[in-house]
């Protein structure tokens, strides 16, 4: 997460293909690429769009990245975001119901050369809650080998009221530690949350 301006700030959440060095450095390369580009646009289409396009030319080893990227404008509340091949994000709002950022944008990241992203955008009010992830999380296993599931994860985000970002991480983390049990775990785990609340945003 970074600011763009005074006016824009971004959050981006990724995943890499793969596992080791050769995908710490694809995801080390990605993250570059987004914040070299986000001097230059405030939009998300652009930047996904330029960063594929470098990340796809002589890509030998045919990793990609999904990636989930928002840009809010703090002053206004309007939130443009796209989405490339990830996890969808929720917005859990102040009065209780839950929005689910469901649409994709375009294939994931360094697949092929030449694809243009697009974007949407919702409005965000005070109090506001985002929250962004990793497959980690729905694909969490148990002993009896059964996942997590985007289910669940939705039952559990639209039953129980957040009063802060912190809270609705660290109690969907231990819903998922809860239901691993003893089980090794299958994938990492990766959450950001964000409250918007036009003057003191907070994130976790």
């Amino acid at each position: 997460f970074f600011f763009l301006d005074e006016d824009h700030f971004s959050i981006v959440v990724g995943d890499v293909s793969g596992k080791g060095v050769p995908a710490a450095l694809m995801m080390a390369v990605c993250k570059t690429l987004i914040k070299s580009h986000s001097e230059n646009y405030t939009s998300t289409a652009h930047i996904l769009t330029k960063v594929n396009d470098e990340m796809a030319v002589d890509n030998v080893n045919s990793m990609f990245v999904t990636v989930f990227m928002a840009i809010i404008n703090i002053k206004t509340g309007e939130l443009t975001y796209s989405n490339a091949g990830h996890n969808p994000t929720y917005v859990k709002r102040k009065d209780g119901t839950v929005e689910k950022l469901s649409e994709l944008h375009g294939v994931v990241i360094a697949a092929m050369e030449g694809i243009l992203y697009k974007e949407s955008k919702v409005q965000l009010q005070a109090d506001d809650i985002i929250f962004a992830y990793t497959d980690g999380i729905p694909e969490a296993h148990n002993a009896n080998k059964e996942m997590y599931s985007d289910e669940k994860l939705d039952q559990f985000i639209n039953a129980h009221k957040f009063k802060s970002a912190k809270q609705l991480v660290n109690e969907v983390i231990e819903s998922v530690l809860q239901f691993e049990g003893d089980s090794e775990r299958f994938d990492d785990i990766t959450a950001m949350c964000l409250k918007y609340d036009k003057m003191n945003t907070t994130i976790e």
